[in-house]
């Protein structure tokens, strides 16, 4: 019988299987627990500008000493809301160019000594809130859309909430005496002049009789002159 030979091709080995990166978190979601560094004790200061944040309320619980934040260019738009109002040992808080609408819950933060409210919605500060901020040394507000100082009314009195800043009347115009533009000389003819001299005479006066002219110098005679002499 015939013998028949050919060769075996071993089966392709399968390709691996390749793994799909997760999607990463949203940004206004991102916390710090997150990252799974654990509390923060020993930081106090962050700065999380241009985030896109509108809450950071893990902060009160990761880094419980902060005392210096900053959160500008966010979507931040109450103080509740963003948990800012637990971080009881905040001395600086910048909060430019955000939606923030109202500054209510800022009195809890009774460390603070310098807040930038610059650039956001605000259409007034709230007198009760900042009268218990009493280490606030700086206050900025630029460019929102307040229509009056804190606590201060149309005729001068505090507004709601009791010790409100008096508005502080205008000073009044300095008012200056005339001035003609020319010099103004008197008359000669109003001024008196002693008597005897030349003009008008007497005390009241304006004119008189005239004062006589000088008498003319007499000459001595000359000598006779010699005989014989021209």
């Amino acid at each position: 019988p015939g013998h028949s030979t050919g060769t075996a091709t071993a089966p392709a080995a399968p390709a691996p299987a390749t793994a799909t990166p997760p999607s990463a978190p949203a940004l206004d979601e991102f916390t710090i627990e997150g990252l799974g560094l654990g509390p923060l004790n020993s930081v106090i200061e962050i700065d999380l500008s241009v985030e896109g944040l509108g809450s950071v309320d893990y902060l009160s619980s990761v880094a419980p000493q902060i005392a210096s934040l900053t959160l500008n260019v966010n979507r931040i738009e109450t103080i509740p809301s963003a948990g800012l109002d637990r971080l009881l040992s905040l001395e600086y808080l910048s909060l430019r160019d955000n939606a923030l609408r109202s500054i209510e819950g800022l009195g809890t933060l009774t460390q603070l000594k310098s807040i930038k409210l610059d650039v956001n919605k605000l259409t007034s500060l709230h007198v009760s809130e900042l009268n218990q901020l009493t280490n606030l040394t700086e206050l900025s507000a630029s460019t929102n859309k307040l229509t009056a100082w804190p606590g201060a009314t149309a005729d001068g009195a505090g507004g709601a909430g009791g010790a409100g800043v008096a508005a502080a009347a205008p000073p009044a115009p300095r008012s200056r005496p005339l001035r003609p533009r020319g010099r103004s000389r008197t008359p000669r003819h109003l001024h008196p002049r002693p008597p005897g001299t030349c003009g008008a005479g007497g005390a009241g006066g304006a004119g008189g009789a005239a004062a006589a002219p000088p008498a003319p110098r007499s000459r001595p005679p000359r000598p006779p002159r010699p005989p014989g002499t021209c």
